[in-house]
Protein backbone atom coordinates (compact mmCIF):
# COMPACT_ATOMS: atom_id res chain seq x y z
CA UNK A 1 0.00 0.00 0.00
CA UNK A 2 0.99 3.20 -1.11
CA UNK A 3 1.03 6.61 0.83
CA UNK A 4 0.24 9.24 -1.05
CA UNK A 5 0.92 11.82 1.70
CA UNK A 6 4.76 10.55 1.66
CA UNK A 7 5.98 9.05 -1.37
CA UNK A 8 9.39 6.26 -0.72
CA UNK A 9 12.29 8.10 -1.97
CA UNK A 10 14.29 5.98 -4.39
CA UNK A 11 17.70 5.29 -2.38
CA UNK A 12 20.96 5.53 -4.68
CA UNK A 13 24.71 4.75 -3.62
CA UNK A 14 26.24 8.39 -3.95
CA UNK A 15 29.80 7.06 -3.43
CA UNK A 16 31.02 4.60 -7.34
CA UNK A 17 33.69 2.38 -5.84
CA UNK A 18 36.26 4.39 -7.43
CA UNK A 19 35.87 7.15 -5.06
CA UNK A 20 36.13 5.01 -2.23
CA UNK A 21 39.50 3.38 -3.89
CA UNK A 22 40.64 6.95 -4.77
CA UNK A 23 39.80 8.12 -1.08
CA UNK A 24 41.68 4.97 0.51
CA UNK A 25 44.64 5.65 -2.09
CA UNK A 26 45.35 9.36 -0.98
CA UNK A 27 44.84 8.16 3.21
CA UNK A 28 47.31 5.69 2.45
CA UNK A 29 49.89 7.71 0.53
CA UNK A 30 49.24 10.28 3.28
CA UNK A 31 50.21 7.88 6.03
CA UNK A 32 53.30 6.67 4.02
CA UNK A 33 54.85 9.95 3.71
CA UNK A 34 54.82 11.28 7.73
CA UNK A 35 57.96 8.58 8.12
CA UNK A 36 60.25 9.73 5.67
CA UNK A 37 59.12 13.12 6.23
CA UNK A 38 59.66 13.12 9.85
CA UNK A 39 63.26 11.56 9.48
CA UNK A 40 63.99 14.14 6.49
CA UNK A 41 63.42 17.01 8.84
CA UNK A 42 65.73 15.92 11.61
CA UNK A 43 68.23 15.16 8.67
CA UNK A 44 68.03 18.39 7.83
CA UNK A 45 67.98 19.47 11.71
CA UNK A 46 71.52 18.04 12.16
CA UNK A 47 72.52 19.93 8.76
CA UNK A 48 71.33 23.46 10.22
CA UNK A 49 68.78 24.56 7.95
CA UNK A 50 66.42 25.09 11.13
CA UNK A 51 69.12 27.36 12.96
CA UNK A 52 71.19 26.53 15.73
CA UNK A 53 71.54 23.61 17.63
CA UNK A 54 71.97 25.55 20.74
CA UNK A 55 70.02 23.15 24.03
CA UNK A 56 67.88 21.28 21.26
CA UNK A 57 65.96 24.45 19.25
CA UNK A 58 66.06 23.08 15.78
CA UNK A 59 64.63 19.98 17.13
CA UNK A 60 61.52 21.73 17.98
CA UNK A 61 62.06 24.05 14.41
CA UNK A 62 62.50 21.22 12.41
CA UNK A 63 59.26 19.27 14.19
CA UNK A 64 57.21 22.07 14.09
CA UNK A 65 57.93 23.78 11.13
CA UNK A 66 59.77 21.47 8.51
CA UNK A 67 57.95 18.31 9.10
CA UNK A 68 54.55 19.34 8.35
CA UNK A 69 56.18 21.50 5.53
CA UNK A 70 58.13 18.61 3.78
CA UNK A 71 54.84 15.70 4.43
CA UNK A 72 52.35 18.11 2.67
CA UNK A 73 55.08 18.34 -0.32
CA UNK A 74 55.82 14.16 -0.51
CA UNK A 75 51.92 13.94 0.13
CA UNK A 76 51.03 16.50 -2.86
CA UNK A 77 53.90 14.66 -4.77
CA UNK A 78 52.70 10.83 -4.10
CA UNK A 79 48.81 11.92 -5.15
CA UNK A 80 49.35 14.06 -7.98
CA UNK A 81 51.56 10.69 -8.80
CA UNK A 82 48.96 8.30 -8.25
CA UNK A 83 46.16 10.84 -10.38
CA UNK A 84 48.37 10.46 -13.08
CA UNK A 85 49.11 6.45 -13.23
CA UNK A 86 45.43 6.21 -12.69
CA UNK A 87 44.75 8.76 -15.80
CA UNK A 88 47.28 6.76 -17.39
CA UNK A 89 45.54 3.06 -16.87
CA UNK A 90 42.31 4.52 -17.94
CA UNK A 91 43.67 5.97 -20.79
CA UNK A 92 45.81 3.16 -22.00
CA UNK A 93 42.04 1.08 -21.46
CA UNK A 94 40.30 3.26 -23.87
CA UNK A 95 42.32 2.40 -26.68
Amino acid sequence: MKSAIMPRAKTRCVYNAQTIVNVLSILAIMGATVWPALHLASWLADAGIFGSCREGNCAYGALIIGAPIIWAMLSALGILVWFRLRRGVAAHRKR
